[in-house]
């Protein structure tokens, strides 16, 4: 396994070209309009081969870069088995997407379907159209159950189908994250406790009593409801305080003036900051499968940066606000 793993980070390296760096997305992010940064993309060859005529059809270049990047690191799965962890994240969006489709009777998916996870998309089409579900894991299946049973009883809504493969999906990775090493299993614990505190901030902010709110909570992270609770009753007054001895003590502090005043676009560039960090460390190390990882985050990461950039730039928005909002990947 050590050569194919070694070979695998040498096809990163050479693969690594496609990645935008600190002074090509500093540059898009420089475009005075949409249309110049849409140009500069097309200098950069960003998109895989896809075309966009518009500055407001972006998406298709992040689609297919995205989807170039994920089964490029596909060849390396067999090898590499938290390859397969990382690309679960697909196939539940996929199946959020196929579900309502499936129960609003749409047939175009175009632009709303990720690439391919571990599930390849006709194949999880077909099974979720017929209503089977036994080849899905069991955590997906008895979610996709739930959301049918829900659905036959009256609760047609589509947030019960998010809700439950949300939930479905971090206790399916909290069972598989077990057989890998710390920075995977401590990765995937802190995107739970995360993804919950963002829950907890949205909620608030949108007048969402806590009971409801618990519905939201997803499992695999280590801060319980009580703590949780506790933030949602406070209302973020010492946000900061509330963080200073843990982990994610310099996301609280950084975010808790943006927090303060009902916004949570800097903690969320903050989270994703702190999260890619987890595998910075093994950017240069030619014998972990960890790098491969890296360079995938950084793919994925890429892409929310050159969205976040485009559709800014699409509304007008200015370089002020936009600077506040780069997770700086590069730095």
């Amino acid at each position: 396994m050590a050569k194919n793993v070694i070979y695998a980070v040498s096809r990163v390296r050479a693969y690594e070209y496609t990645l935008l760096n600190a002074e090509k997305l500093n540059r898009l992010a420089e475009a005075k309009t949409s249309n110049e940064a849409l140009k500069i993309l097309n200098e950069f060859n960003y998109g895989a081969g896809a075309v966009s005529k518009t500055p407001f059809e972006y998406e298709k270049l992040i689609d297919a870069q995205t989807a170039d990047a994920v089964n490029f690191v596909k060849d390396f799965s067999d090898d590499i088995p938290e390859i397969s962890l990382f690309l679960t994240k697909f196939d539940y969006h996929n199946a959020k997407v196929y579900m309502k489709a499936k129960y609003s009777r749409t047939e175009n998916l175009n632009g709303i379907l990720e690439p391919a996870g571990n599930i390849s998309l006709s194949v999880m089409k077909d099974w979720i159209m017929a209503d089977e579900y036994s080849y899905f894991s069991a955590e997906m299946s008895e979610a996709l159950q739930y959301i049918d049973s829900s659905f036959a009883s009256g609760n047609r809504s589509p947030k019960i189908i998010d809700i439950s493969l949300d939930k479905a999906y971090f206790k399916e990775i909290a069972k598989r994250k077990k057989k890998f090493n710390n920075t995977v299993k401590n990765y995937f614990t802190d995107l739970a406790d995360l993804t919950n505190i963002s829950v907890v901030l949205r909620c608030k902010n949108c007048n969402i009593a806590f009971d409801t709110a618990k519905d939201y909570i997803v499992e695999g992270g280590k801060l319980d409801v009580d703590f949780l609770s506790d933030l949602y009753e406070d209302g973020f007054n010492n946000f900061a305080e509330k963080f200073k001895y843990t982990r994610f003590a310099e996301i609280a502090l950084n975010s808790e003036e943006d927090i303060l005043n009902k916004g949570y676009s800097k903690f969320e560039t903050e989270r994703d900051r702190y999260l890619l960090n987890y595998f910075k460390p093994y950017e240069s190390d030619s014998f972990s499968p960890l790098a491969v990882i890296y360079f995938m985050l950084l793919k994925f990461f890429e892409a929310d940066e050159i969205r976040l950039i485009m559709t800014c730039k699409n509304n007008g928005i200015g370089r002020d606000v936009l600077n506040g909002r780069l997770r700086r990947i590069y730095e």
